[in-house]
């Protein structure tokens, strides 16, 4: 079977949305709703890839941005923002289709003069890395580490889901969630601006205790913008007497719920409202239907995150960057220039840098 790939149209967006979403572990970072939230947000263009076969329906999907970079030649990611994951959308057993979607992918890059063009692949990816290895002619390749917890089916028999998911998790683990608990440590689930306010704030905060790249305020406000209306997020908010001490953000897509911000206030830490906020957050992800909780990744020398994440249960799912440079003086660049010219792009490895 031959195909033909092009650029996704609105025409066809309800289509597409219809075909992503056939595949269970098709995560929210391919869908279209999240392509308007980052398309309002960073200087860049969607260039979303379609395979159509001889019936002219869609069979395959990559999607990607164009950077829009003054004076500086644009990359091209699949898909930028804190290594939100792309890649091909397709039948695992069809490498031809794959193979056809990568080298469009390229295409693409050529046709539009980047620098450079990065695939982060899912972490429900491993049929495909062969095709990525192969196809991409990748320079440079990274690796992390994908946490993922396999969630329960929705009891029928009249167990309780907490029972079920402490039952998943390491003793360390129960025993955090029962420490906050018999602190005196409440949770609730809201999308108040108060709550939207306390987790935008705190999320500001703790990044800049590590010295970590927080996300601005009018991410979360575009989250709330285009998710909250389509039941497809949540805030958990903590709160020790009355006072919010900790929150948890959710975003909800197909059958997976994205772990996707964490915050807790630092003279709170030991009474570990995070670990009730999660724990909440599991229970309601299996009753509504969820399959998969998705911790994100977690860079290789990340050992302590690494063993917090494990012992919620999860599985290693590790995932790659697959860069390809097509302007080599960008190599010539600065980590500081890159980072001011490419905001939100995975450009390549600081490593490769030949200032590094």
């Amino acid at each position: 079977m031959t195909c033909q790939i092009e650029l996704l149209g609105p025409n066809r967006e309800n289509e597409y949305e219809t075909f992503i979403q056939s595949f269970p572990t098709t995560m929210i970072y391919a869908s279209l709703v999240y392509r308007d939230i980052l398309r309002e947000f960073i200087p860049a263009e969607p260039k979303y890839l379609i395979a159509l076969d001889d019936s002219s329906e869609i069979i395959g999907a990559l999607p990607a941005f164009i950077s829009r970079a003054n004076n500086f030649p644009p990359v091209i990611n699949s898909l930028p923002f804190y290594g939100s994951n792309g890649g091909v959308i397709a039948d695992p057993a069809r490498p031809c289709l794959k193979k056809s979607l990568i080298e469009g992918f390229n295409s693409l890059a050529r046709q539009h003069g980047c620098a450079a063009s990065t695939i982060v692949t899912s972490p429900f990816s491993s049929e495909d890395i062969g095709c990525y290895e192969e196809f991409c002619r990748h320079d440079f390749r990274d690796e992390r580490i994908g946490q993922i917890t396999c969630l329960p089916d929705l009891p029928q028999d009249g167990r309780n889901v907490k029972n079920l998911l402490m039952g998943m998790y390491h003793q360390k683990t129960r025993n955090m969630v029962r420490k906050a608990e018999k602190s005196g440590v409440s949770a609730k689930k809201s999308l108040s601006e108060d709550d939207w306010k306390f987790l935008s704030d705190t999320h500001q905060e703790n990044m800049r205790e590590i010295g970590g790249l927080a996300k601005p305020k009018s991410f979360f406000s575009l989250i709330d913008k285009h998710l909250t209306g389509k039941k497809s997020c949540s805030v958990y908010t903590a709160f020790f007497d009355r006072k919010p001490i900790g929150a948890l953000l959710v975003l909800y897509y197909n059958r997976t719920a994205e772990y996707f911000t964490p915050v807790v206030l630092g003279e709170y830490r030991s009474f570990q409202p995070l670990s009730m906020l999660i724990c909440q957050a599991m229970q309601d992800a299996v009753e509504i239907g969820c399959r998969f909780w998705n911790w994100g990744g977690t860079w290789l020398n990340q050992d302590g995150v690494y063993d917090f994440k494990k012992r919620w249960g999860t599985k290693d799912f590790p995932y790659y960057y697959y860069t390809k440079v097509y302007d080599h003086s960008i190599l010539a660049c600065s980590k500081n220039e890159l980072l001011e010219h490419y905001p939100y792009f995975y450009v390549l490895p600081f490593s490769a840098l030949k200032g590094n």
